[in-house]
């Protein structure tokens, strides 16, 4: 092997070594790219409906964050948020664990350019104050709940981590970009006016042919 082809081999080594994780659930229709630190977590897959559950470091660490992917057994619309329902449905999820629920808050973010809701949670257990972010996304075949939890002294990092799952996650939506349906509300019209000119062409030659 020459020296060039040795650095090539190397190079290309390195290069896959380097690359990010792939999660690819063909069975659901989406993939997106692992956050760097975070490695399986089979054990959170025991609750309902989750599909993947990563960690990274430990929850008795200063540092850790949890992740997992839930589906939600259905499409979602466009509709915003029931904040009320929203609030109620997390205070009811931890009572008698311990948990309180501190506060909430809702900040925008967006997936292939439709606009999503974060609902991020401030909790505290045995003293620690803890952050969760939440969201979900309309796939076509069924939406999913990203959900992630860590020390709330992590909030930035658990935010950039939810923004790069975002800015990588591949699916077909079963929402349409302002574009798609512009283009066919346009391809409508198009149809229907060609379809009523035809309509007039053939009442017109059928009230000639009837005069005749």
């Amino acid at each position: 092997m020459t020296s060039r082809a040795l650095v090539i081999v190397v190079a290309l080594a390195l290069t896959a070594e380097a690359a990010p994780p792939l999660v690819d659930d063909r069975g659901h229709g989406y993939s997106f790219v692992l956050p760097d630190g975070y490695s399986e977590f089979a054990e959170g897959r025991a609750a309902p409906r989750v599909l993947q559950s990563f960690m990274r470091g430990q929850p008795h660490e200063p540092s850790f964050g949890v992740l997992r992917v839930e589906a939600l057994g259905g499409t979602i619309g466009r509709e915003p948020l029931n904040r009320a329902t929203v609030e109620k449905a997390a205070r009811d999820s931890v009572r008698g664990s311990g948990v309180e629920v501190l506060g909430f808050a809702y900040q925008p973010t967006h997936w292939r350019g439709f606009p999503l809701e974060v609902v991020a949670t401030q909790l505290v257990h045995d003293g620690e104050k803890l952050m969760t972010l939440g969201v979900q996304v309309p796939l076509r075949r069924e939406a999913i709940q990203i959900y992630f939890m860590g020390p709330a002294a992590d909030e930035a990092r658990l935010h950039a981590d939810l923004a790069q799952i975002l800015g990588s996650l591949r699916g077909e939506s079963s929402w349409l970009t302002d574009e798609e349906r512009s283009e066919r509300l346009g391809f409508g019209v198009g149809l229907g006016a060609g379809l009523i000119v035809l309509t007039f062409w053939f009442w017109r030659r059928r009230r000639r042919a009837h005069h005749e």
